[in-house]
């Protein structure tokens, strides 16, 4: 898996590089069994990518979603997706489906959980910022900005 994870990595930017030492300790520690459902996809023969989610008090949510770059014109994403909804409502506990966050900076992922039925939903939340520095968040960091007051 860390050689998937690397290359996601390198064509997303998503998140910081583990070594293999350090992905060995992660998967170590998160592949809780009975915790985390894990998806993995095979082309000819090596995985290709992986999909992992979990469920709370009836949501499901997709958690981390790695797709080598060599295989993307396969649509492995979608096939892992798709079995991913498939396997929430085989469970009969799940009424939601959580994808991430909305990543307004990345049309293509927009429209690919689009497609799939996730379109962006804002949700209600009370976030408090002194109004100056939450200027100058806007300014400075407007994706952050973003992810922490929901607005631009």
């Amino acid at each position: 898996g860390h050689a998937v994870t690397m290359s996601s990595i390198a064509r997303t930017g998503y998140s910081a590089a583990p070594t293999p030492e350090k992905f060995a300790a992660d998967v170590k520690a998160y592949f809780n069994p009975g915790r985390v459902m894990v998806l993995a996809g095979i082309v000819d023969g090596k995985l290709g990518g992986y999909f992992t989610g979990y469920c709370v008090d009836g949501i499901a949510y997709i958690d981390r979603v790695y797709i080598a770059t060599e295989v993307l014109r396969t649509s492995i994403g979608s096939g892992l997706l798709f079995e991913f909804i498939q396997a929430c409502r085989r469970s009969g506990r799940v009424r939601e489906i959580f994808y991430g966050q909305d990543t307004p900076e990345d049309k293509p992922l927009v429209d690919f959980k689009a497609a799939f039925g996730f379109p962006s939903v804002h949700r209600p939340a009370r976030v408090e910022v002194n109004p100056f520095a939450g200027a100058a968040i806007r300014w400075l960091l407007p994706k952050k900005a973003y992810r922490l007051m929901g607005r631009r």
